[in-house]
């Protein structure tokens, strides 16, 4: 599934064939998202899941027996996971669960050091790891769990090969999340919105879900760059990629995360305005209601954003033209449940400048109550509001006399 980030083919173009039999298993269990397995991916896993927790978001291992299942217990190894363990839905959880279908799945065509470097690669995909207490990173990590891995199943892999391995699995890992470093911000952040409907169930409803719905999306991404360190982005091991090479990658990591990060939060304003006007207006509604419906081949809908005026960054005050520009421009391409452009949250950004949208996000809940509501509109400049709400209201019918009387009350 392509929108789970780079396509299979992207991130292993140029690769050896351990590297691509790795991508094409690495992300095929998305436990959390898909509500479980499939029956053919049970089958596969059987006796790997003892039970689930948290609403069937986390698992638990059954028991892990090296003279049972070897293999299974090779994958655990170098995952460091032992019996009995509740696995972290956000790291590592669907890795690990996909290493081993990628395991028993070629556990007859292939021998189990090319088993081991598959899961090796696969581990290395665990994104956004710090070092530990003791200095040690993810790929020292792994390298350890080889060697005493190697030993103990009888692998027979030189410390070159294991050595090989860890550099495949950095590799992977840094293609991976190659977006990151991509010269043009606007597909970056293209891929970054490709991803939330995972972790956002109700935005898969693309014509039915709320402004509720998209301001808590926002609000956990929003949280997602603000604890970001571009220095844990990519990894190397052993001097490879050499040091010049991961510098310029964490780089241009850190300018796509701040752009990106600045991105969000003028779009969250702007979906927690048009959240603070359904709450002052009648409560929560679909998006559509205010913004308008997605366009189509087939059918021409009236925007929000349609009459908002156009502006050079240099126009407005404390802004990050690169900020301003994939907000006016768009990202690369529309996304399943929103379009590329975003010239509301534009508009506001020119107007308030970063330090106006953080001074105004202050008043910002989930959800917007009646009072956060209003401290909220009246940290934002009148004519702002007042454009916003009269064009909202050439669209939401329903709602038209609220808003237009919300904000002759504000004036």
């Amino acid at each position: 599934d392509q929108s789970r980030g780079p396509p299979v083919f992207d991130i292993s173009d140029g690769a050896d064939a351990i590297i691509t039999l790795s991508a094409l298993f690495h992300d095929i269990i998305y436990y959390n998202v898909d509500g479980g397995l499939s029956p053919k991916q049970a089958e596969i896993l059987k006796g790997v899941i003892s039970k689930e927790e948290q609403g069937g978001t986390r698992v638990v291992l059954g028991v892990i027996d090296p003279d049972a299942d070897p293999l299974f217990a090779m994958v655990a190894a170098l995952f460091g996971v032992s019996s009995s363990q509740s696995l972290n839905p956000f790291g590592g959880q669907n890795e690990f669960l996909s290493a081993v279908v990628a395991i028993r799945a070629l556990g007859d065509i292939l021998q189990p050091a090319h088993l081991a470097q598959i899961a090796a690669c696969i581990e290395g995909t665990i994104p956004f790891r710090s070092i530990d207490s003791e200095g040690r990173s993810p790929a020292d990590l792994l390298h350890e769990r080889l060697v005493s891995s190697n030993k103990t199943f009888n692998m027979q892999m030189t410390e070159g090969e294991i050595i090989d391995a860890v550099h495949r699995s950095v590799d992977l890992s840094n293609r991976d999340v190659g977006n990151f470093a991509s010269p043009d911000t606007g597909y970056f952040l293209d891929q970054t919105w490709k991803l939330l409907p995972e972790s956002n169930v109700p935005l898969r409803r693309k014509f039915l879900y709320s402004v509720y719905d998209y301001q808590t999306a926002l609000v956990k991404l929003e949280k997602f760059f603000s604890n970001l360190d571009s220095n844990i982005v990519f990894r190397d091991f052993q001097n490879k990629p050499d040091k010049a090479t991961l510098q310029a990658m964490t780089s241009k990591a850190t300018y796509n995360i701040n752009i990106g990060h600045g991105y969000v939060r003028a779009k969250l304003l702007f979906v927690t305005v048009l959240a603070a006007m359904a709450a002052l207006t009648g409560g929560d509604s679909p998006l559509a209601l205010f913004m308008g419906d997605l366009p189509s081949k087939d059918h021409y809908t009236v925007r929000l954003g349609d009459s908002f005026p156009s502006s050079e960054w240099h126009q407005g005050t404390f802004i990050e033209e690169g900020v301003y520009k994939v907000l006016a421009e768009g990202r690369k391409s529309d996304s399943t449940f929103e379009v590329r452009n975003s010239p509301v949250a534009a508009y506001l950004y020119r107007m308030m400048g970063s330090q106006g949208i953080d001074k105004a996000l202050n008043h910002s809940t989930v959800p917007m109550s009646e009072e956060s509501s209003k401290q909220l509109l009246e940290s934002i400049p009148r004519d702002a509001v007042a454009h916003i709400a009269r064009h909202a209201a050439l669209i939401a019918d329903t709602r038209a006399d609220y808003l237009l009387k919300m904000v002759e009350e504000l004036n």
